[in-house]
């Protein structure tokens, strides 16, 4: 009862955000609706729904995203209108949808895999939801700042359940104590990596000053909360993807150093000013040392490499289809007696759906790379060009954890994704068209 009341506290306050949202922007947009969705993942599930033995959940973005979703339609069967967004994914998304539903026949529980494929369809329907509710370059601004408000609170919210959990903020760090209800630590540092570098753009190329206190400020939650989950692969991820972003885009670019010199000097602070010294940086190095030592290392790789050796062999036995969307933890399940997930995304499609469900996965993320370049070479205003490169590298990471984590397959960071890719397929159609307007009208 206390944690349904918790849950329900929880989205009480994304539905105030939110307000606080449309308050900001003097009117409601088709937006708001979202936002409230993405900010209810952090309430969790609303309960779960029990059929045949098997439980499916319900979150409470489930409820905002079916309620709008029913609003959508509403309005098009009373105006006869087309509300169907149409972007170059759509295809790509259809065949990847058939595929897995076509899976679920050679599946060994179907109940799992037909939970696993509405979650799969749920986050492509906020994919188009975002891409139909943009109208304006307002709400590209306003989805953004969502995201990196999310990313916030889903800090807080961690550093307030390890706080009073009462064994001691060190000790719960240590003994990797510090779930949120609804995910674990090495799935929560997903999302970081996905939103920190977004929020990192956001700093970097904010026109206020106060914009920048807060994006920095929240930048800094993030970062710590990512660093608590002990994550191996989130912050290895992160850093490369940091590493190889940077390099890219912006060897060149003074702005890079806004974000940099800051970071730095909290870094050099914590290392040398003697009582963050004694707090913050002596505690944690011990933790982190005894987390990256070799014979952890060489734990986590080894766990990993019975995973991969396990998928492979399911691949070879159901080499054209799969075994079926999510299955892949039943199987595991049989032969262990506790299930996995196969902690590589590729690796994972094909065990689930075999040969053409993998065509089919890449095929979608080179059409999303494929994007993200046209719109970076296209998009002739900075702001927006720093946004989507800082947006890249936040993909990018997640791609990189995809390959030793299997993430996507969480029913919230599912959504979470593909609100943001959303966002990336929204934007030609307020961006480029007022760039070229501009440029007309410089013409005439």
């Amino acid at each position: 009862m206390e944690a349904a009341f918790l849950r329900l506290g929880i989205f009480l306050i994304a539905v105030i955000i939110t307000a606080i949202y449309i308050f900001k922007s003097a009117f409601f947009t088709h937006t708001h609706p979202l936002i409230l969705a993405l900010l209810a993942l952090l309430a969790g599930e609303v309960g779960a729904i029990k059929i045949a033995g098997q439980s499916g959940k319900i979150l409470y973005a489930d409820l905002v995203l079916f309620l709008f979703l029913v609003s959508i339609l509403i309005r098009y069967i009373s105006s006869k209108k087309s509300i169907i967004p149409r972007t170059s994914l759509d295809i790509p998304i259809m065949v990847f949808i058939y595929i897995n539903i076509f899976s679920v026949y050679n599946s060994i529980d179907f109940m799992t895999s037909i939970s696993e494929l509405k979650e799969l369809v749920v986050g492509f329907v906020v994919f188009w939801l975002v891409v139909w509710a943009v109208r304006e370059e307002g709400d590209i601004k306003r989805l953004f700042l969502s995201l990196a408000t999310f990313g916030f609170l889903m800090a807080v919210y961690l550093f307030l359940v390890t706080i009073l959990q009462g064994s001691g903020f060190l000790d719960a760090v240590a003994a990797r104590k510090i779930d949120l209800p609804w995910g674990r630590s090495n799935y929560l540092a997903t999302f970081w990596d996905l939103i920190i570098p977004v929020t990192i753009g956001l700093f970097i190329n904010a026109r206020r000053f106060i914009s920048r206190i807060s994006f920095g400020t929240a930048i800094f939650i993030m970062l710590a909360g990512l660093l608590i989950t002990l994550s191996k692969g989130g912050i290895g991820s992160l850093i490369l993807a940091l590493i190889l972003g940077i390099s890219i885009f912006f060897r060149s670019q003074k702005k890079v150093i806004y974000f940099i010199t800051p970071l730095l000097i909290v870094i050099l602070a914590i290392i040398y000013y003697e009582p963050l010294n004694r707090a913050v940086y002596q505690p944690f190095s011990e933790i982190i040392g005894y987390r990256f030592s070799k014979g952890a290392m060489d734990y986590s790789v080894g766990e990993r490499m019975k995973l991969y050796n396990i998928g492979f062999q399911v691949f070879t036995e159901h080499p054209v289809i799969g075994c079926g969307i999510n299955n892949f933890e039943v199987m595991v399940g049989q032969i262990f007696g506790i299930e996995f997930v196969p902690h590589n995304i590729f690796l994972g499609t094909a065990a689930e759906t075999g040969t053409i469900g993998l065509l089919a996965l890449g095929w979608l993320f080179v059409a999303i790379f494929l994007k993200f370049v046209d719109l970076i070479r296209n998009i002739a205003d900075e702001y927006w060009q720093g946004i989507l490169k800082w947006t890249f590298i936040g993909v990018m990471a997640t791609l990189i954890h995809e390959q030793v984590e299997t993430n996507l397959i969480g029913s919230q960071f599912k959504i979470v994704f593909w609100f943001t890719i959303g966002i990336i397929y929204a934007m030609p159609r307020v961006i480029l068209l007022r760039n070229a307007d501009c440029r007309l009208r410089i013409a005439e």
